[in-house]
């Protein structure tokens, strides 16, 4: 950017691309790409840095994808990823742990169902049970934010949740290896800082890792 003198590179396997590129075309700094993150148009080792947030667990495969992006960080460059963490789903105790279990369970059932839909049954269907949850969510949210928390805002959430062909969740063990299998050195998100930011508790899996120098 101006500042920074740096450059951004956004990827997305998504048409509606061409009717947003025009906001951005007199930015230079910035370049939009549609392309797939297992056939990027780039070469490789040629990043300062690699981010994707709430993206590659959406893949047919997490581990795949993390692999293929993280070719793109040049020596000592960064590798940024969040992702779903199966620890926010059934770790948890009480009666928290019970709804995130049940949600847990709720979700491998439908969504290999819904995500298949055609498109008209599927709208209809997240319709009616956007309106038979939205009570259920408004008790989850704020006063603050209960206020203004619309059916539509269900939807959106019902949508997000049920829809995507793969969601795919994983352990932090389990991610912490993948980027020391990689030659990253990593470092975790700080859940009381993410508290402090945002006033609410961090979900998922973020980690910022440096790739270490190969000779």
């Amino acid at each position: 950017n101006e500042i920074t003198g740096s450059e951004v590179i956004g990827v997305d396997l998504n048409f509606s691309l061409f009717h947003s590129g025009h906001k951005y075309i007199n930015n230079q700094s910035i370049h939009l790409v549609i392309a797939s993150l297992y056939h990027l148009p780039f070469k490789e080792s040629q990043f300062d840095l690699v981010y994707s947030q709430g993206v590659i667990h959406h893949t047919y495969s997490t581990h795949d994808a993390l692999n293929n992006i993280s070719r793109y960080c040049n020596n000592n460059g960064w590798l940024f990823i969040w992702v779903y963490a199966i620890e926010d789903h059934l770790a948890k105790k009480g009666f928290l742990g019970l709804r995130y279990r049940v949600q847990y369970y709720i979700e491998l059932l439908l969504r290999p169902i819904i995500s298949r839909l055609p498109s008209v049954v599927r709208g209809v269907l997240l319709y009616f049970i956007s309106i038979l949850l939205h009570p259920l969510i408004l008790l989850t949210q704020n006063r603050k934010k209960r206020e203004i928390y619309a059916l539509n805002n269900s939807n959106m959430n019902i949508r997000d949740w049920l829809t995507p062909r793969y969601a795919h969740k994983h352990t932090f063990n389990e991610v912490i290896e993948w980027f020391e299998d990689l030659g990253f050195s990593y470092e975790l998100h700080s859940p009381s800082k993410y508290r402090e930011l945002f006033g609410k508790p961090l979900w998922g899996i973020g980690i910022l890792g440096k790739k270490l120098e190969t000779k």
